[in-house]
């Protein structure tokens, strides 16, 4: 589990668990203000998705993850948290994965796999400059490496 935020990170999913735990995440006081915000509590993050932009200019998405759900809307929560990023047109997008090593091994792959899907931009003719596709998906926080890229073909 990592303790800071990738340096090179400008555009972070921070993929949770459930229950409390989450609150040790590096960066939560800055999701948990924004819930406040919004009239919301920590433990709505299992069902809304909250993006912060942080003092140093990365944008961060939190969402928490129950593997025991569907796959189904395990899949549409992950790509939830993922469009305000991909909506900057990144060229890297930095998957975290906190909590402990079963739960990161059991979601891994789905982090993964929906990063990888939704990572290529569609086509669009209404730009004439081309759409930015995401070069690079790494995924921080997982137990098995192989896994992942055989998952995510990251």
């Amino acid at each position: 589990m990592p303790g800071t935020l990738p340096a090179a990170a400008r555009h972070l999913l921070m993929v949770l668990p459930p229950g409390d735990g989450w609150c040790s995440a590096t960066g939560s006081d800055l999701a948990v203000a924004a819930l406040h915000r919004r009239g919301k509590q920590p433990a709505d993050l299992a069902t809304i998705v909250v993006a912060v932009q942080l003092a140093g200019g990365a944008l961060v998405s939190w969402v928490r993850i129950d593997p025991a759900a569907p796959t189904f809307e395990r899949h549409t929560a992950l790509r939830k948290a993922i469009a305000p990023l991909l909506a900057e047109n990144p060229t890297r997008l930095d998957v975290v994965l906190w909590g402990d090593e079963l739960w990161r091994r059991s979601v891994a792959p789905d982090a993964a796999y929906v990063a990888a899907v939704n990572a290529p931009a569609m086509p669009s003719r209404k730009r004439s400059d081309g759409p930015v596709t995401v070069e690079q998906v790494v995924v921080h926080g997982a137990p098995d490496a192989a896994a992942v890229a055989a998952a995510g073909h990251v």
